[in-house]
């Protein structure tokens, strides 16, 4: 019964110690979420001032494209084909740069939802691991106490046959005493 016990409190310290610590992990993984939706935050607006200066050069080329600087005014010259065609340039490269940012977006945005769906599947390992160990310490529990309602019950049985025994004595002892008391009577 001692044993039973000290495995009882064993068993108790443990799943107390677990449930301490649970809360712990998850601020770690809450503070690795603020930190990966930080980054997001900052990819998002590094996306969006390229867009935004894409939009301003692109706005240029329509100016560069209307701009005629020939003879009266109605012809391009040379210089502002070049000009059209290097505003054109950095538009292009301004794309390639927006799509490459896009991509890490997207990459941050693909490493959220693949963490958050492990911690899902951790907190559903661990969440089970709970109920099982809580079912078994409730299983341990029940046979503990039936072992102790056992116990009590040959304890009682014990005391009982323990009673009947100096019953019987006393009444062998109080029947030699009668037994005695006529023998010296008669003699």
């Amino acid at each position: 019964m001692e044993y039973a016990m000290q495995f009882y409190k064993h068993t108790l310290f443990t799943a107390l110690l677990l449930f301490i610590f649970m809360p712990q992990s998850r601020s770690w993984t809450q503070a690795d979420t603020a930190l990966n939706s930080q980054n997001y935050e900052q990819q998002r607006k590094r996306v969006n001032e390229l867009l935004e200066n894409r939009k301003k050069r692109f706005g240029d080329f329509e100016i560069s494209t209307k701009q005629k600087t020939g003879i009266f005014g109605v012809f391009k010259t040379k210089k502002d084909m070049q000009k059209s065609i290097d505003i054109l340039r950095e538009i292009i490269l301004a794309d390639n740069r927006i799509l490459n940012e896009t991509r890490k977006l997207l990459d941050i945005k693909d490493y959220e939802s693949d963490h958050n769906a492990s911690l899902a599947s951790s907190y559903d390992t661990q969440i089970t691991a709970h109920m099982r160990t809580i079912a078994k310490l409730r299983e341990e529990n029940d046979r503990l106490l039936a072992d102790t309602t056992s116990e009590q019950k040959q304890l009682t049985n014990k005391q009982a046959l323990l009673y009947g025994l100096i019953a019987v004595v006393v009444l062998q002892f109080l029947i030699i005493i009668r037994i005695y008391k006529r023998s010296e009577k008669k003699m």
